[in-house]
């Protein structure tokens, strides 16, 4: 329960576990809302999305929720170097990009914000970037 965590950041050794795993950068919050607001991209047809090689969150939940998607064509990337086979297989495809903050695994240049979901307590966020090559 996020109340007893929260009674916990009090303690110095706890304060910094808190704000990481419960309500800061690798924490679930924004998520959720970034999966549903993908799955609203499909319902006209099919999209692709990616994400970094990274473990954590956004990654690892987009990985359990949109991998197995019927209609989202997903993908993980290394860096710039993947982009070209990327366009190749999404053949036309919008590309979405879901990242934890600012980290965009180099491919700053080739992404376009289109909304964030902030967390309650800093200012990390879940963003989803549009991809252009």
């Amino acid at each position: 329960p996020l109340t007893y965590y929260h009674s916990l950041s009090f303690a110095p050794s706890a304060q910094k576990d808190f704000s990481q795993y419960v309500t800061g950068w690798t924490s679930g919050y924004g998520v959720k809302e970034a999966i549903a607001w993908l799955e609203k991209r499909t319902v006209e047809s099919p999209i692709a999305v990616g994400i970094r090689q990274d473990s954590g969150n956004p990654e690892d939940a987009a990985v359990l929720y949109l991998s197995q998607h019927p209609n989202i064509l997903f993908f993980s990337l290394a860096g710039p170097t993947d982009l070209p086979v990327v366009f190749e297989k999404t053949n036309g495809l919008p590309i979405y990009f879901i990242s934890r903050g600012k980290q965009l695994a180099g491919l700053e240049k080739h992404l376009k914000e289109v909304t964030r979901f902030k967390k309650p307590l800093d200012e990390e966020f879940v963003g989803i970037y549009l991809m252009s090559f």
